[in-house]
């Protein structure tokens, strides 16, 4: 189930050159009629700072299916890509290539998973069978062809929820029995942030410390997600010491990432409060992600209070 089919396609040595291997890692032959589609091919182009990826737009005027030993119908059913090498291969496999390409393998890493790859699969092969009609083009691919006109782009923006990404927050409640002018300055050293990240994450700080903290510092990590590393910068939007302190992400795995840290309490205690807003890229198929995502989070918070209070309180290790 969690394999994929591939195929060489006869003639496919002509699509590619004859001396080094290509520069790109995968072709994707995607639907550019389809507003969910598009939007998902504009979100890859934009992160693929590597020119990893090609695209082939099978809705585009010329566009020949039988090039890549495909008819109509086969390539506008599920989505197909084409490898270096020539093989084509389909379905939740060209994701999982794709998303890998442009630095977020990560993501779709569980869909290798027994058990959790079926339920990707089945979710993919859900959307690819009700695409067409979801997009309001049922009967779109009649007589041998796929032709349909392009939707408003006012209807693409307003398409239904399942095409936009989900903003989600999480909330922690952290009370010390320290005043703040204790608990601020450890969250304001970047230095201790490692102290507080599980160490499977593998967390390393590579902008030099140490770091000014202020209204605009960025910082830059390498750290490990799902058994997949990546980069991730983060700017301090928002900084009054004592008091709160906002960190936004730059560049990273999230559509959005938005970390508040508000301290309060009176002279001997602290209390820290935590809010995090954050989605997921590459809707809707990113939404499949969601859950493992937000039990991760829930894991990384409730380390990060054991690890914070065996650093400040001398309590038993997280």
């Amino acid at each position: 189930m969690l394999g994929f089919r591939s195929k060489a396609v006869d003639g496919m040595q002509d699509l590619l050159p004859e001396s080094a291997a290509p520069a790109w890692d995968l072709r994707l032959l995607y639907d550019g009629d389809c507003p969910l589609c598009s939007r998902e091919v504009a979100m890859l182009r934009r992160l693929d700072r590597r020119g990893r990826l090609q695209f082939d737009d099978i809705a585009a005027p010329g566009f020949d299916a039988g090039r890549y030993g495909l008819d109509a119908h086969g390539v506008m059913a599920r989505i197909h890509a084409v490898l270096p090498d020539g093989r084509l291969i389909e379905g939740m496999e060209v994701f999982r290539r794709a998303y890998a390409a442009v630095g977020l393998g990560w993501l779709l890493a569980p869909s290798r998973w027994p058990g959790v790859g079926r339920l990707f699969d089945a979710a993919y092969r859900s959307f690819a069978r009700n695409r067409l009609r979801w997009t309001g083009r049922e009967g779109a691919c009649e007589a041998g062809h796929c032709e349909v006109a392009v939707p408003p782009i006012l209807e693409a923006r307003d398409a239904p929820r399942r095409g936009r990404a989900t903003i989600r927050t999480l909330r922690t409640l952290t009370e010390l029995p320290l005043p703040r002018s204790r608990v601020f300055p450890f969250f304001a050293d970047a230095a201790n942030l490692d102290r507080l990240i599980p160490p499977e994450l593998r967390l390393r700080i590579v902008t030099p410390l140490p770091i000014a903290m202020h209204e605009g510092t960025l910082i830059d990590y390498r750290i490990t997600l799902f058994g997949v590393p990546f980069g991730w910068r983060t700017r301090v939007t928002r900084w009054e010491p004592e008091s709160c302190f906002v960190d936004e992400q730059v560049r990273g795995p999230y559509r959005l990432w938005e970390h508040t840290h508000h301290f309060s309490g009176d002279g001997a205690r602290t209390k820290m409060e935590d809010v995090v807003r954050w989605a997921l890229p590459l809707a809707p198929l990113g939404e499949l992600a969601a859950p493992l995502v937000r039990r991760e989070l829930t894991r990384i918070f409730a380390y990060r209070e054991r690890a914070l209070r065996h650093a400040l309180l001398g309590g038993p290790p997280p």
